[in-house]
């Protein structure tokens, strides 16, 4: 291991006794090898010259232990925040861990949703990245099953996170998220979205930008309507072409985008903006895509003030997606042990070693393609445009190299 990385890891032990220390690098060193959350394959990996069900024994007994969890979540928010500064996008990403066939899992829960139904687990993750680095960096996380006794709602679990990495960032950054968050990205039957937004606005003094759906309501010049009809009231002043390259074909999309000055019905005394995008494909025209953004950062009528909004939302999925290509890495869905406790510290020490991975000054790369706004910046050098063939009909008659030119000329004689 190289002195950085063992830099990292004697940076998130600081504070523990010398055997959870010990263990602590012992199941990042194990995950790191074995690509895998299973205890018995981090044993294999860790090569002691012990019998593998005395490694398997310890691993167990020492990850029952709620302490080591708590302690490396807010080691790394500590440490992570520092490099939270004003220009800096929050993204989080709700999702669920899905055990299809476990019965026996501590406080295990029924996740009704449409793509992966089956027993499981709710987290809602915290990711950093500054727009335009090509990096990404864990923060923390919220790991929580509606059977715990603990439970109050989704909408308190989102928050109590928000404030969390609030007071550890000196209330620095943006938030961004989905007014649906839970309901879209894996919480399934989540009524806790406007509340979410209702919070966020009320109890928060935190900017953040959140994507709305046509049903939500606003107020816009004392009259409450829905986001989709107050959208017409919006002119889309500016435009700007951005690409995105799948493959190894090129998709060209315009964005138009214009704002309004807005407020909750919840909240009208906080000054809002509802920033409206247009996106037209070149392949799909006739049927636009409309992104409704309502944000609490201040907008005037100046297109790199309203584009910033527009670009720190549409690479967000780009920043969800490099991560989750991590967790599918290291096998995340792949949880095998029984306790609640141990669940969510096996979460947190896979926290751990992707924070211990990152560098310091980058971090993890956005690895995942996404929207690019200068053609082939992060095309492949195979690909190349398709050459169009023209056909030229030469005329019998004339004898002229033009399209139809046959044609033309008998119409007008």
């Amino acid at each position: 291991m190289s002195d950085n990385y063992n830099a990292r890891i004697d940076g998130l032990t600081t504070g523990l006794g010398k055997v959870q220390s010990r263990f602590v690098r012992d199941l990042i060193e194990g995950i790191s090898r074995a690509k895998s959350l299973r205890l018995s394959k981090i044993g294999e990996a860790l090569h002691e010259e012990i019998p593998l069900h005395a490694t398997h024994k310890r691993l167990s007994r020492n990850l029952a232990d709620n302490h080591i969890g708590q302690f490396l979540m807010s080691r790394i928010l500590e440490l992570e925040a520092t490099k939270v500064t004003k220009d800096t996008r929050i993204v989080l990403d709700q999702f669920s861990i899905i055990k299809r066939f476990a019965t026996k899992m501590e406080f295990i829960e029924e996740i009704k949703s449409e793509d992966t139904p089956g027993m499981g687990y709710r987290m809602c993750e915290v990711l950093i990245s500054d727009t335009g680095s090509g990096a990404y960096r864990p923060l923390t996380f919220a790991l929580w099953s509606r059977n715990a006794p603990e439970y109050t709602s989704d909408r308190d679990q989102i928050m109590a996170l928000i404030r969390q990495v609030q007071d550890a960032g000196a209330n620095q950054g943006t938030f961004i998220l989905n007014a649906s968050l839970g309901a879209t990205l894996g919480g399934g039957d989540s009524d806790d979205s406007d509340d979410v937004l209702t919070s966020l606005a009320t109890e928060s003094t935190a900017d953040f930008i959140i994507r709305l759906y046509g049903e939500r309501n606003l107020t816009y010049r004392q009259h409450c309507e829905p986001v989709r009809d107050l959208a017409k009231h919006c002119n889309l002043l500016y435009s700007r072409s951005v690409f995105k390259y799948k493959a190894d074909q090129e998709k060209q999309y315009c964005l138009q985008y214009g704002y309004i000055p807005v407020t909750l019905p919840e909240a009208p005394d906080r000054k809002l903006s509802l920033v409206v995008v247009r996106c037209d494909g070149y392949e799909t025209v006739g049927r636009p895509a409309f992104y409704y953004l309502l944000t609490s950062m201040p907008m005037r009528r100046n297109q790199q003030v309203l584009w910033r909004i527009v670009e720190a939302y549409t690479t967000r999925w780009q920043v969800i997606c490099s991560n989750r290509l991590v967790h599918e890495k290291f096998c995340l869905h792949d949880l095998r042990v029984l306790t609640y406790d141990r669940i969510k510290n096996l979460a947190a020490l896979t926290l751990a070693t992707h924070s211990s991975y990152s560098d310091d000054i980058s971090g993890l790369p956005l690895t995942a393609r996404g929207l690019t706004y200068k053609r082939r910046y992060q095309a492949p050098p195979a690909i190349t445009k398709a050459k169009v063939q023209t056909v030229v009909r030469r005329s019998p008659d004339y004898g002229l190299s033009f399209p139809n030119i046959a044609q033309t000329l008998v119409k007008l004689s």
